[in-house]
């Protein structure tokens, strides 16, 4: 029992990808998702890697993002709750990226871009928790992990773009194995043996222009955290053991299907965009946990299957019950004057995640996100870069719009009903400059 104790600190814990969440780039936590037409930097690399070929010099950015949650999940009966709502917390994250146009034969036909973001103090965590205690899914349970996308545009002839990209995920896989003297009380054997895989999947992205008008479409493909680490405790001198094995799927990145219209005259840039995301097919984010105790010792007595838990008969795998969403937004880009701009953008995301009426409390609500940033465009003082620098400031509020959830056990629910309510914080500065 002791053995299973200890193990069970093996489990990980995590927040949310802010990628996904918040947008990188001034330009596109200003604007939100109406960034696919529009995108002209080299954070094209995740909105619209065909945007690419708009970058005209060698580029490079830093960037640090805050993001702080103000949100809250209000039990109807907290006193007769079997288990307390979760709380998100504050996460910071620092980005990096370079886009460099070709030169030579394809000098003016292709670009290549890339961008890194560092979770600060983590490089992967991963928290799946029970699907039983109210928590904020998006904000909670998803994993801040390493994240490194690059893309590759090609200009097909002027006014198309076409350009192709990866972007990662990560798998964690491991195995314990102890092995414990019963005689001495004493570990004779303890061994750990971990590895984070790598995942990568496609983006693809095009982008045209017609006189004032420029048009967007992107794809970015499905990907999900696996996760797996099974334990092993075996007996000296018996042939007796358990296995505990911990597994189960995080971070799970939907299919994306995103386009977007815009319109420029002038100092001003205006676009429309919207978004589809394939959450119907996520997977049941709750974490598997099996214990298996066997050996011919054990089996002699008849205790092999009997102290094997849970009954997977009684405890099935289920479908979260997630719904494909469609999210619109509105972003505009306005030159000020040839040291100042500022970037703008209203958007509109459903949440994914049904009522909760019956055993689960995944709490997630529509949100209502307005963003908007300044960037000041001034040459360094130590004369290091012939062109300007750029210094922003970009401010994002995600509105998530009041729910009100009954269960339908009412007063035999082990949690109740509850209110969520609140908003995400999200502010972003740093530095970008031009060769």
């Amino acid at each position: 029992m002791r053995a299973a104790l200890v193990l069970s600190f093996l489990a990980f814990s995590a927040q949310a990808s802010p990628l996904e969440l918040y947008g990188v780039g001034l330009k596109g936590v200003a604007r939100g998702l109406a960034n696919v037409a529009g995108s002209d930097d080299l954070f094209a690399t995740f909105y619209n890697p065909a945007g690419l070929m708009d970058v005209q010099s060698i580029e490079f950015a830093m960037l640090h993002q805050i993001n702080a949650p103000f949100l809250s999940i209000d039990l109807n009966n907290p006193e007769s709750a079997v288990l307390a709502p979760a709380k998100p917390d504050v996460f910071q994250n620092t980005t990096m990226g370079f886009a460099v146009p070709l030169t030579g034969r394809l000098r003016g036909r292709a670009a290549l871009g890339a961008i890194l973001e560092i979770p600060n103090g983590l490089l992967l965590r991963a928290r799946a928790l029970d699907a039983r205690r109210p928590h904020w899914f998006f904000y909670d349970s998803y994993a801040d992990v390493f994240v490194a996308q690059v893309a590759f545009a090609l200009r097909l002839f002027d006014g198309l773009d076409l350009a192709i990209g990866l972007h990662n995920n990560t798998g964690l896989n491991g195995r314990v194995k102890l092995r414990l003297d019963p005689v001495s009380n004493r570990w004779t054997q303890r061994e750990l043996d971990f590895e984070f895989t790598g995942k990568m999947g496609p983006t693809v992205g095009l982008k045209g222009r017609y006189k004032n008008w420029c048009y967007g479409l992107v794809y970015r493909s499905p990907l999900a955290m696996d996760f797996a680490t099974p334990a092993e405790v075996a007996l000296q001198g018996l042939d007796a053991g358990m296995l505990l094995e911990l597994s189960g799927k995080s971070h799970v990145l939907p299919a994306v299907v995103a386009a977007g219209l815009q319109f420029e005259q002038g100092r001003l840039q205006l676009e429309l965009a919207a978004e589809w995301k394939d959450w119907s097919n996520n997977p049941d984010p709750s974490l598997d946990a099996s214990i298996d105790v066997g050996g011919s010792d054990l089996d002699g007595l008849g205790l092999g299957s009997a102290l094997d838990a849970p009954d997977r008969d009684l405890q099935p795998r289920q479908s979260p019950g997630f719904r494909d969403v469609i999210s619109f937004g509105i972003g505009a880009s306005y030159r000020w004057s040839k040291a100042w701009n500022s970037d703008f953008g209203m958007n509109y995301l459903p949440t994914p995640i049904p009522v909760q009426l019956h055993h689960t409390n995944l709490v997630d609500n529509d949100r209502l996100q307005l963003g908007a940033s300044l960037v000041w465009h001034v040459q360094d003082p130590f004369s290091l870069f012939a062109k300007p620098l750029d210094f922003g400031l970009a401010m994002q509020w995600n509105q998530l719009i009041a729910q009100n959830v009954n269960k339908a056990l009412g007063t035999l629910d082990s949690i109740g009903g509850w209110r969520s309510s609140g908003g995400v914080l999200s502010a972003n500065f740093g530095l970008s400059g031009r060769i």
